[in-house]
């Protein structure tokens, strides 16, 4: 019989321990609540001087057009433009009359039994109500011949009939992501109103730890942690406004997490109940609200979650491999939630592939996650290759990865073309 999750965590039990599905319930849930007590900071943003490298910030206002889009009928095709009661049947002959190129005015004027050659993107000529694409026609000098029959609107788009004036283009409450960002230049808007990034304080933890750039004594490690959930955070669209390396200190790690002036609190290393793990005693001196203190997976099991002096709080394992996936199921939908975007528009957890592999294992009360490769296999649905992974903290295995590919609760044995869950790096 598989051992009991709770009797098994370093000879400790969790108080509040979670499954996956219900801790990130708990999390979009908490820090919705939180965001709707302390709403996200505002300011405009420059779009000429943004890099664009980091998420994008939501929007705070709604942006409108300011006027109509498109501000004329153009023609969505190259092709003629013509009167539809000429073309009502297929081998009409129209005379064209000239040429009327997008950007510019032709000054013509489409009488009965007459046609325009007209450029995609350019504005409809008077008179004329539908284009015929080039394609389904053939010209001998200045007589067109059409092969199909015409309909009005053909290949027409009305004027206003994208975004009419004062209509919304780009929604409050959306990233201002690359069509957005579109969408405002076409309208001219150049600085619209955002929502600040969250700010995020980083403290990882251990005497073990050297900076990556110190000679490590023979018992040390470079700290890994820091630098991977910095990258995470801008990724994700938040600000590390603080980063340190702190030893097993208990006395240091809280001036540093009293004097953190953040929206969140992201701790990684001493969160399990070892005699120098410090994150349990000092949640209970400053008597933080814990929402739960592990997760059932594989890795990253010690995870805390909650609200500490009126922020939000997270603290990881120290093992990298945990404290990466604890950061993808965890604080990175909680960073799009503080960045101002509401629970419905998040993006699902996991994507669904197909094991390229028969995976065998000992059934375990755990969601137990591996690194993987996604490939195309010639085909549109994707399959995972397997990549060897020796533990939690085999940074070789997860730099080689793409994602992580989840075994559910207590399962033995998924043959190849097991359809499974998988989080992307």
């Amino acid at each position: 019989m598989a051992e009991s999750p709770r009797a098994s965590f370093n000879a400790h039990a969790p108080q509040r321990e979670l499954g996956l599905a219900a801790a990130r319930a708990a999390v979009l849930e908490r820090v919705a609540a939180h965001v709707a007590a302390h709403p996200p900071r505002r300011g405009r943003l420059n779009q000429a001087a943004w890099p664009g490298a980091a998420a994008p910030p939501v929007l705070a206002e709604d942006v409108r057009a300011d006027r109509d889009y498109p501000p004329f009928a153009r023609a969505l095709r190259d092709g003629y433009a013509l009167r539809a009661a000429d073309a009502a049947t297929p081998a009409a002959t129209l005379r064209c009359l000239g040429q009327v190129r997008a950007g510019a005015a032709s000054g013509l004027r489409v009488e009965p039994g007459s046609c325009v050659e007209i450029m995609t993107g350019a504005a409809l000529p008077e008179g004329a109500d539908a284009v015929v694409m080039i394609e389904k026609t053939a010209r001998t000098g200045a007589d067109v011949t059409l092969a199909v029959a015409v309909k009005l609107g053909d290949a027409v788009a009305p004027r206003g009939s994208d975004t009419p004036t004062g209509g919304v283009v780009a929604a409050a409450g959306r990233r201002l992501d690359f069509a957005a960002r579109a969408a405002l230049a076409a309208v001219g808007c150049l600085t619209p109103e955002v929502l600040l990034p969250p700010r995020v304080a980083i403290l990882t933890t251990g005497d073990e730890l050297v900076a990556p750039g110190a000679r490590p004594g023979p018992f040390q490690i470079r700290d890994a942690n820091l630098p991977a959930l910095a990258a995470l955070v801008r990724r994700a669209g938040g600000d590390p406004v603080l980063e340190l390396v702190l030893p097993d200190d208990a006395a240091a790690l809280g001036a540093a997490v009293d004097r953190a002036e953040a929206d969140l609190l992201l701790l990684s290393g001493g969160a399990s109940v070892g005699a120098h793990d410090l994150v349990a005693p000092l949640l209970a001196a400053r008597r933080a609200e814990v929402v739960f203190d592990a997760v059932r997976v594989r890795p990253g099991r010690p995870v805390w979650f909650g609200e500490l002096g009126g922020r939000c709080f997270f603290a990881l394992p120290g093992n990298p491999l945990g404290s990466m996936l604890g950061f993808l199921l965890f604080v990175q939908p909680a960073l799009a939630l503080l960045a101002g975007l509401a629970p419905e528009a998040l993006p699902p957890p996991f994507l669904l592939a197909r094991l390229g592999f028969d995976h065998r294992a000992a059934p375990l009360p755990l969601t137990v996650f591996r690194p993987a490769r996604l490939l195309a296999a010639g085909g549109l649905e994707p399959l995972l290759e397997d990549i060897p992974c020796h533990s939690s903290a085999d940074l070789a295995a997860a730099a080689a990865a793409d994602c992580f590919w989840a075994a559910p609760e207590l399962a033995a044995e998924l043959p190849v073309g097991s359809l499974v869950g998988v989080v992307l790096k």
